[in-house]
């Protein structure tokens, strides 16, 4: 399977988004971006190995007048891509496109260690997840339009944002009929991070911020016992890439001593479902 998708338009600032003081009100902006999403799966009896991409365009200069952070125009435009006919093995995965996992550092208010001691994920927006289970994409969407939202002047638009790489690639077993094993690698990575570092600069003092957001391994036995019923035994575990953790470091993980005592970013996301499920 592939796919392309393109998106065409122009926004107008100064009437949306964050109230700033460096405001033009009325300015036109050019939105051009565009994604491809593809997906090959190779059938060898017993086993079938499988391997994805889903890439959106970045917009990699937040100081101009042109948008070309790829996002699907709402969550329905993304439901060919993320539901049963394509990437179903990977619902379990919060990774691919269901509950993002937490910003690092940022979901508790904890402050950056900038002249201002801002929390960093106050205005401009930089990362516009408006509960913890949207950090860079909205549930259902796997491109990450939820980062530097507000970076534009006067425009709040999920067309700038760091752009979209992400790749799973694993295999489906199916040693016994009636039984299913799968397991997979997720990569999510950003495609071009200027637009963070222009956002952060003061606390970077010239160094850049990586690419890779988040590595994820994972897998599940399913078990159908009949045409009506079916247990589901799943589990993942992910870590931070070289990018999360480079915004990781920015924040104060303690707030309660003096100084800045930076987050490392180096903790486990561990997660385990046992599923038991009836159809009728």
């Amino acid at each position: 399977m592939i796919q392309g998708n393109l998106v065409v338009g122009t926004a107008r600032g100064g009437t949306a988004g964050l109230p700033d003081a460096t405001v033009t009100p009325g300015r036109d902006y050019n939105i051009l971006a565009g994604a491809v999403v593809a997906y090959a799966e190779v059938d060898l009896g017993i086993v079938q190995p499988f391997v994805g991409v889903v890439f959106g365009t970045a917009d990699g200069d937040p100081t101009d007048s042109k948008l070309h952070g790829f996002s699907p125009a709402s969550w329905q435009d993304v439901t060919q891509i993320t539901g049963v006919s394509w990437f179903a093995h990977l619902e379990t995965s919060t990774n691919f496109a269901g509950r993002d996992y937490s910003c690092p550092a940022r979901l508790q208010g904890l402050q950056g260690p900038g002249p201002t001691r801002a929390p960093l994920n106050v205005g401009p927006v930089i990362f516009s997840g408006g509960s913890p289970f949207e950090c860079s994409h909205t549930v259902t969407n796997p491109f990450n339009q939820r980062i530097s939202v507000g970076s534009p002047l006067g425009l709040g638009t999920v067309y700038s944002n760091p752009g979209t790489l992400l790749i799973p690639v694993g295999l489906k077993a199916y040693p016994v009929k009636g039984h299913e094993l799968v397991g997979w690698y997720v990569y999510r990575g950003m495609v071009n991070t200027n637009l963070l570092e222009v956002a952060f600069a003061p606390e970077l003092a010239g160094k850049g911020i990586g690419k890779a957001q988040i590595h994820e391994f994972g897998g599940y036995y399913q078990w159908y016992l009949n045409p009506y019923f079916d247990i589901r035994l799943a589990g993942s575990l992910a870590f931070l890439g070289s990018g999360f953790k480079d915004i990781a470091r920015l924040a104060d993980c303690n707030l309660q001593t003096p100084g800045v005592q930076a987050c490392d970013g180096n903790n486990l996301a561990l997660k385990g479902e046992v599923r038991f499920r009836a159809r009728f």
